[in-house]
């Protein structure tokens, strides 16, 4: 065994391991004659250059059928999807049909079938199919809401509230009993309940009976809500009224489908044009090769790479797309199966990249464990958990235990789902799982028990959620921090010891929260370290070249045309500023500059202020006929070079890292010219783009393991 397992490590640098993405790049780099496709493509990555494609292609499209026998349809369409101030609702819902359609295997039939649901004589299928399972799970959950209350009610000396949450109860149990309900019953049974009145009644309870009732009223109010306000006003309609606006809706879904369609044929002609492949192309064009035969040996391509893997092993297979999917099954063995998939269906994170989670649950719940038939799909169990403790993971089984199940999540979380403790060198360090919960009352003065937040906290000052929130952390950290009682358990050391803010990581949602999250332990004096920064285009160096760069293209910008007389390149005062307003203070900043350096200077402040303008503005025309006439790169060097700011930022805290923002910039003009894009204006609006998506051109940050720092990072 020894022996065999040496020679399977020595071998491991030879398996094919990659990406999906990398896989299906191979092959079509292999075996791209087969499709005849132009070998020299550039892989489309940046996912704004991805957008600006999309968006020269569409208003090209757009103005074809503006000015085509087709315009009445698609003004209808655009109107529809719109508002009434631009038609970028209907772009956004075109860019997101291509997003969805390339996660399938056959974009072109899925757009072709997205009118199919809208006929009317399938409203029944549809409902039941598509609409009935979501409307379902939402009435389960009210369901759980209504029996924990009725379990709480039934607890009160006065079987009044008991009774009155049992009639909210008994016709929703009827309608989850029905098997395959129509629209029509469902409608009934949530347009025509009605919840009684609460109970006011309180004599003959205790202080104990009313918290209950309390309790008992806030499950049942919490049902009501979700009842009344999200599921109720979307069965306002009967089923005759559906009918007739899926006759209207039809037309227009099928007009969309057919500009959809055309939308996609222009970009792929495009992408063509310009010897771009994006990920979801490279993945269909692997697909299409692994359909065909090799012209070469007459044999089928995907053959042969099932005849050279023995076995086809796919990590997290919870994240694996339709697509994705179909891509394995071209180069993997069915009799036998040569698949070795793993997964946790907990850990799907990647809705939004379009994978499907029910090809993983399929699986699960359709293969055996320990078959009796050796060829049979097999289901092999992984439950044991060797990083957390056993608090960690009885805490999680906990949550998921109550969350998940076949009617919400599709999965039971039984037993056989529930993360088993396996990790031998913990010892007994498992201490208690502790669960800070901040509401508004945290900080009232009726609130005894609330936690105490940090002395400094102004109490006369309301204090927002997330800053309260904060303030709660910070509160626990420092309490972990100072208590000599806090020990932590060191697996490496196997013995406890005192616990450090490296020790300590803060999770959260979203990068939203950074800024105020930053300044709140800043002020608290507790030491953060913010992995994987978002933040290159707020840099002060960035900011004041992004508002140069605009000022080149138009100059009659107040904001940022302000920005940059106030920055170092040119360096004015906020008195030379208001010296300029003064001039004319009824016009743009821009007419007023112009004013003020048409009149004679009169003080010697004035003419400071003149000479500092004039010298600016002569470089503004030199840096505009640059810009007309050479590449972004040039521009950019010649305004470091003329200006002196990349060594002006260089002599500052941090020049190191802020003369590399402003070389970051230069990589991405160029990047951006590579990819066929001109012009400065255009540039602008590409780097408006990557702020609105989130992109950012820095780089995570490092943790430096000596840092004592706690770690902000996003789940």
């Amino acid at each position: 065994d020894r022996r065999h397992l040496a020679n399977q490590i020595a071998m491991v640098n030879a398996a094919k391991i990659s990406t999906l993405d990398a896989f299906s790049l191979q092959i079509v780099q292999t075996y791209y004659y087969v499709i005849d496709l132009d070998p020299g493509f550039r892989l489309l990555t940046d996912e704004t250059e991805r957008y600006m494609l999309q968006e020269r292609v569409w208003d090209d499209l757009r103005e074809q059928l503006y000015a085509s026998d087709e315009a009445p349809a698609f003004e209808q369409l655009t109107a529809n999807f719109s508002g009434d101030r631009d038609d970028s609702g209907l772009q956004d819902l075109m860019f997101e049909l291509i997003r969805q359609a390339g996660a399938t295997t056959d974009p072109k039939a899925y757009l072709e079938g997205l009118a199919t649901p809208y006929a009317p004589e399938k409203w029944e299928a549809t409902f039941s199919q598509q609409i009935w399972p979501r409307v379902k799970g939402q009435l389960l959950q009210i369901a759980t809401s209504l029996t924990q209350a009725s379990a709480l009610a039934n607890q009160l000396p006065n079987p009044i509230w008991y009774q009155q949450i049992q009639a909210d109860l008994a016709p929703l149990q009827t309608l989850l009993e029905t098997n395959a309900p129509t629209y029509d019953t469902v409608r009934s049974v949530l347009i025509s309940h009605e919840f009684a009145a609460w109970s006011r009644i309180s004599k003959g309870l205790d202080d104990a009976d009313k918290d209950t009732k309390n309790a008992a009223k806030d499950l049942r109010d919490a049902a009501k809500k979700t009842w009344q306000n999200k599921l109720a006003p979307t069965f306002a309609l009967v089923a005759e009224q559906i009918g007739d606006l899926l006759r209207e809706a039809q037309p227009l879904v099928a007009t969309l489908a057919n500009v959809a369609l055309k939308f996609e044929d222009a970009l792929t002609a495009e992408k063509a044009a310009r010897h771009v492949q994006d990920y979801s192309d490279i993945a269909h064009n692997a697909l299409r090769i692994l359909q065909q035969k090799d012209p070469q040996t007459g044999a089928p391509i995907a053959d042969n790479y099932r005849a050279s893997f023995d076995e086809v092993m796919v990590d997290e297979y919870q994240d694996i797309s339709p697509l994705q999917e179909a891509l394995l099954a071209a180069v993997s063995t069915t009799t036998p199966g040569d698949r070795f998939m793993v997964g946790d269906v907990k850990q799907s994170i990647y809705g939004f990249r379009l994978a499907d989670p029910q090809l993983f649950i399929h699986k699960y719940q359709t293969f055996q464990d320990a078959p009796t038939d050796p060829a049979a799909p097999e289901r092999i169990i992984l439950a044991e958990n060797f990083r957390s403790t056993k608090n960690v993971l009885a805490f999680t089984n906990l949550i998921f235990s109550q969350i998940m199940d076949p009617e919400v999540s599709d999965l039971s979380y039984d037993n056989a789902a529930a993360l088993k403790y396996g990790a031998l060198d913990y010892g007994d360090a498992h201490p208690a799982v502790k669960v800070l919960l901040y509401s508004k009352a945290t900080s009232d003065e009726d609130s005894s028990d609330a936690r105490e937040l940090p002395e400094d906290a102004d109490d006369n000052e309301p204090v927002d959620i997330a800053t309260g929130q904060t303030q709660l952390v910070l509160a626990e950290i420092q309490r972990l921090i100072n208590d000599p009682d806090a020990q932590l358990w060191d697996r490496q050391a196997q013995e406890y010891r005192r616990i450090h803010y490296r020790d300590i990581t803060l999770l959260t949602r979203q990068t939203s929260q950074n800024s105020l999250i930053q300044t709140q332990f800043a002020a608290a004096g507790v030491p953060l370290f913010v992995a994987d920064t978002k933040n290159f285009f707020k840099t002060t160096e960035l900011m004041v070249m992004l508002a140069l760069l605009k000022v080149i293209d138009n100059q009659k910008q107040d904001i940022p045309l302000v920005a940059v007389l106030r920055s170092p390149i040119v360096g004015l005062s906020a008195d030379q500023l208001a010296l300029i307003r003064l001039a004319a203070k009824q016009v743009p900043y821009y007419d007023a500059v112009t004013a003020f350096l048409q009149a004679e200077p009169k003080t010697p402040l004035a003419q400071r202020t003149h000479d500092m303008l004039t010298h600016f503005f002569n470089q503004l025309s030199h840096f505009r006929d640059l810009a007309r006439e050479n590449d972004l790169v040039t521009l950019l060097w010649v305004i470091y070079q003329d200006t002196g700011f990349l060594d002006y930022v260089g002599g500052t805290p941090g020049g190191s890292q802020r003369q590399a923002n402003l070389q970051a910039l230069i990589d991405r003009a160029r990047t951006y010219e590579a990819g066929g894009f001109k012009g400065l204006f255009a540039f602008i609006h590409f780097i408006t783009l990557m702020q609105k998506q989130d992109q950012d051109l820095a780089m995570p940050a490092q943790v430096d393991p000596d840092n004592d720092a706690v770690k902000l990072m996003t789940i």
